[in-house]
């Protein structure tokens, strides 16, 4: 079985503008690049089956928002069990 350890997923509105949320600087680190790419949960699973990838953990960014936090932990989380046993959920958490 070939499991994806690290990637992340965002609902389509983050992902068509993701550079709205460079504002956040963990966001910015992972996503300035103009060769970074985000996806939608549908669109990781398309590459997993095009790959042979089984399951994949897909984590939260640790956002500096809580709202965008939790709204990214509920996208994921509900896409976890969309896809249950593809997606394995790795939610983050603001101290």
């Amino acid at each position: 079985m070939i499991i994806d350890f690290h990637t992340h997923i965002y609902p389509a509105d983050i992902r068509d503008r993701h550079q709205d949320y460079w504002i956040d600087p963990c966001f910015a680190e992972l996503y300035a690049s103009p060769k970074a790419k985000t996806a939608t949960a549908e669109e990781v699973i398309a590459h997993m089956d095009e790959c042979g990838i089984q399951a994949s953990v897909v984590h939260n960014v640790g956002w500096a928002n809580q709202e965008t936090c939790k709204r990214t932990n509920d996208y994921i989380l509900e896409s976890a069990a969309r896809y249950q046993g593809r997606l394995i959920p790795f939610v983050a958490i603001q101290p």
